[in-house]
Parts: structure tokens; sequence; C-alpha cells
């Protein structure tokens, strides 16, 4: 979830949501809650939410909406306060659309053109990314719970199997749950995606990097592979659902660090965590290797 440079005020926004509704600390969050709470209506998407906002276009605006119809996940009518979600779909991907939709209804600078399909007088494509991406973080914080998720993630260990459980306390998706939990890890922890190659199905490029602050810090520089092909370690995860890891030596600058890595195929991409052990635990896994040397 890329943050905004708004992501301190949304933040501010997304708690106040959470307390209205006295939904803080339970989980998932109830989001149908926070919309009573806001008093903003939630109505599911059809042909007849489709024909009404259609009928308020003109133009360009009326064809790229109808053309884009089918990919819409939610709408915010900003005038009339309810929200359409599309729930015929997965439980977390139901949950986002409702968290960023209500964004859209709660931050209040998003009402600077509320009829902004309108006409001509939209707002510019870029202001509408800016919002857009605004009310992405808004539903990440509402579902994260802010500060109680990184509270959460430092008291599991390091890995997928934390993950997975994560998500499924938050309703949350593996693949943004992953992305969150790298991001509020207190140790040096990375998460790389590889995705498919449009040319070579067997070839898998590299996508989203996403990084603790620790690592960004001490490994900044990282040399990661640019392309996996199918012989590579991580790849082995690709032909099952199962979590494969084990250490690998990568550069940063000049000098070869080793990292403990974890590779997940979540049925479209590649996820592989990275992760330099704090000096703490290598000098315990030594003493742990001495003893079991000197009792043999």
């Amino acid at each position: 979830m890329v943050r905004p440079e708004s992501a301190d005020e949304v933040s501010k926004y997304a708690m106040r949501t959470l307390r209205a509704a006295d939904a803080l600390g339970k989980l998932p969050t109830p989001m149908d809650d926070l919309l009573a709470a806001a008093k903003i209506g939630n109505l599911q998407i059809d042909e007849e939410a489709k024909e009404n906002f259609s009928a308020r276009l003109i133009g360009a605006a009326k064809n790229e909406f109808n053309l884009m119809w089918e990919r819409i996940r939610g709408i915010a009518d900003l005038r009339k306060r309810i929200i359409y979600v599309d729930e015929n779909t997965t439980l977390p991907r139901i949950l986002f659309a409702k968290g960023h939709e209500l964004g859209h209804e709660v931050l209040s600078w998003h009402y600077l053109d509320p009829g902004r399909f309108d006409d001509e007088k939209s707002l510019t494509e870029e202001a509408e990314e800016i919002f857009d991406m605004e009310a992405n973080f808004f539903s990440a914080e509402v579902i994260f719970q802010g500060g109680n998720f990184t509270r959460l993630v430092r008291d599991y260990n390091v890995g997928f199997d934390s993950i997975f459980h994560l998500a499924d306390m938050h309703g949350a998706s593996r693949h943004a749950t992953a992305w969150r939990y790298v991001e509020e890890q207190d140790e040096s922890v990375a998460l790389v995606i590889y995705w498919p190659s449009r040319f070579n199905s067997e070839i898998l490029r590299r996508g989203k990097v996403v990084a603790s602050p620790n690592f960004l810090l001490n490994f900044g520089d990282i040399d990661l592979p640019e392309q996996l092909d199918p012989g590579h370690s991580w790849m082995a995860a690709q032909a099952s659902n199962l979590v494969f890891g084990d250490m690998i030596s990568l550069t940063c600058g000049n000098v070869a660090f080793r990292f403990e890595w974890e590779a997940w195929w979540n049925g479209y991409g590649l996820l592989v965590m990275l992760r330099r052990k704090p000096k703490l635990h290598f000098v315990r896994d030594l003493v742990d290797k001495v003893t079991i040397a000197s009792s043999s």
C-alpha cells in the first residue's frame, strides 16, 4: 500500500472513524458499524446503480464509465452519502472496497467536487489518483487499525505463517497483510514480488519491493535478481501452495550478506521475504552449534 504524503492526516481520520464506531480492537474491523456510525448508506452495486451514475455523465466520461463498469468494485456517491460495493467477490475484497469508499466519504477534502464525473469540470487525473491513493491508505488503516497492527506484528515470529495468521485475524488478503507486515517490522525485513513475464511464463520478473525501515537503512543497496528462471531456488514455491525457505547470500555494495528467505506463490505472483537476523540471533545460533558439537 503506497503511503500518500497526507498519510498522517488520513490516519487521524481513520482512528477517529474507528473510535466513533467503538471498533478499536475489534477484529476483523466491523466495517458496517463504521459505515453506520458515519451515517453512510451501503448498497450493492447492480444495474440500477449503473444506470443512475451513467445518467449523470456526458460524452467521453459516460463512455469511459460504461467501459470500466465490469472492473468497478465500489462507488462513493458523495452527494447522497451512499456507497455501492460489489459483494459478489471474496470477503477481503469486500472489506477493502467498503473501507476505500468510506474513505472517500469521510476525508473532508474529497468533497472538492462531489459531482466530479458530471462534466468537463471533473477533477484532474492527477488529483483523482491522489484521492484514490488516500482512500486506499484509509482502508488499510481501518482494516489493520494503525498502531494496533504494529504492536501485534512485533509479538509474532518473522515469517509467512505469522502473516497468514494475521491476515485471517484482520479479514484481509495475505498479499496486503504481507506488505503491511513488512513495513511495520522493527527487524531488517524486505518483501520482493515477482510476476510472470508477458513473453515467457517460465520466467518471473521483479516487481514491487517493500522493506522495513531497518532494512532500508542497512541494506538499501541490495542487489536483487531482476528475474528468476526455473532453476532458481525461490522458484520451488511456484508449483506449490506451501512456503519454502533457506539461506542465500546477496550483495550490498561490495559486501556479501547472508539472508534468511521464505517464498510463497499466491496464485498470481511469487512473494519472497528476506530477513537479516539480528546479531543476537547469530550469537545464539553459534552457541547452539558449539553446544551440540561439545555433547556429541
